[in-house]
């Protein structure tokens, strides 16, 4: 843990270096979060046009993309021209990838990847102004928190274990006043235990801190503890309320992805506010759909992510204060499907399942669904149910199943070990 001045200069140094017009984003950020939601649509607009005209002369799979839609992006009158522009997919970011590059000289761009859950690993460039955004909007997420970046954290998140990328690691973690934990052996889960009051913010994938909620105990003192989020996967309402009992502060979302960037950022009152001055988040038939204002360099053109979502169309004001837009509900992977004898059914099914038993009942479960052959699916839940539970998650399969997939159910034994994301659905047909 180092000392808060040092790591406040070493924050700043750093990104000067790396990152020179950070602040300045940051700056701006925090001036638009007072901004009326017609001044964030109009300077919205505004970026995306200049977006499009410039992977329009730069990018030569835009270029060709607008000419076949007959689409021209300095014709633009509004956000809803961007239905004129055919989706793009993860698998023509892959097949075109040098196309999609745009063909500028950029002074400093930043290899990026994707995780590579979903399958394939997705390499692109990103230019400063686009990696500096980013990190200004998580800046500013954070401030809405009382956290600052450079505030001692723990961070629950993917690493590799060779010594050497190990050793590397710890030393730029160190430098970001930042301790990872890298398992949760007892020799490891010692020495984060040990760690844990100090840290102002917790952060990393959902179901790491949640296992480690699990095993703090309820006399260890976190008055430092400023925000915990969870970010990458669902949090499951067992995990919020595993969570606020061991930490004392509810779980907070972060949503993005590696070649989305920042989407959205839950605020003190808990709703989920979309970046609107960094990406245009569209709805399709319940998926997201997305562009990135800033994303220059590797454009990211109403690009398919492939989550479920649902936004905030009730118009409500948020006692936040701020008139960003928000998400209602981000559902999880879109695509995936559980085989029935008769029928396809979406994995997204066993996320409703488990949904309604929370808000019905007050069920808070956590599970994973396996299927090995159609027409049958085993569901492993976390906790050992009671007669009366067991009855209403049988009834609850049965009103989306019926007869045509057979549910057994077991325990979930296996702890979570940090190394990808937990997946809710596991299909092995």
């Amino acid at each position: 843990m180092l000392p808060n001045y040092l790591a406040r200069i070493l924050f700043w140094t750093g990104a000067r270096l790396r990152n020179p017009s950070l602040y300045d984003r940051y700056r701006l950020l925090k001036q638009s979060e007072s901004w009326p939601l017609e001044r964030l649509l109009d300077y919205q607009f505004q970026a995306c046009r200049a977006l499009l005209v410039f992977a329009q002369c730069y990018s030569p799979f835009y270029r060709g993309r607008f000419r076949e839609a007959g689409f021209e992006p300095g014709r633009m009158n509004s956000l809803e021209d961007l239905k004129g522009i055919p989706l793009t997919g993860k698998q023509d970011l892959l097949k075109y990838n040098s196309d999609v590059h745009t063909q500028y000289p950029f002074r400093r761009t930043f290899r990026s990847d994707t995780s590579g859950t979903t399958g394939e690993v997705l390499s692109f460039r990103k230019n400063e102004a686009w990696d500096s955004a980013n990190r200004a909007a998580l800046m500013r997420g954070y401030s809405w928190h009382g956290v600052r970046p450079w505030d001692y954290n723990i961070y629950f998140w993917g690493y590799d274990l060779a010594p050497r990328r190990r050793l590397r690691t710890r030393l730029l973690d160190s430098l970001q006043n930042r301790y990872r934990i890298f398992s949760y052996s007892e020799k490891d889960w010692q020495k984060v235990r040990a760690r844990l009051p100090r840290a102002v913010f917790l952060h990393g994938y959902s179901s790491m801190i949640y296992e480690t909620a699990k095993r703090v105990g309820v006399s260890a003192d976190f008055s430092r503890l400023k925000l915990v989020k969870g970010t990458s996967e669902q949090i499951l309402p067992v995990y919020r309320k595993e969570v606020e009992q061991a930490f004392g502060r509810p779980m907070r979302s972060e949503y993005g992805a590696a070649e989305a960037g920042l989407i959205a950022f839950e605020c003190p009152a808990g709703n989920l506010h979309l970046q609107l001055e960094g990406v245009v988040v569209e709805e399709e038939e319940g998926e997201i759909v997305l562009t990135n204002l800033l994303s220059h360099s590797f454009p990211i053109i109403r690009y398919r992510l492939g989550d479920h979502i649902t936004l905030d169309r009730s118009g409500a004001a948020c006692s936040c204060g701020m008139a960003h837009t928000m998400l209602e509900e981000v559902a999880g992977r879109a695509g995936e499907m559980i085989v029935g004898k008769t029928r396809r059914y979406p994995a997204l099914v066993l996320y409703n399942i488990f949904k309604n038993l929370y808000f019905r009942a007050g069920e808070v479960l956590s599970y994973q669904g396996i299927q090995t052959e159609p027409g049958r699916l085993t569901i492993a839940i976390e906790q050992e149910l009671t007669a009366d539970q067991h009855r209403r998650l049988r009834a609850e399969c049965a009103k989306y199943f019926r007869q045509d997939v057979s549910i057994e159910f077991c325990r979930l034994e296996e702890r979570h070990d940090g190394r990808a994301k937990r997946r809710y659905f596991i299909s092995k047909i």
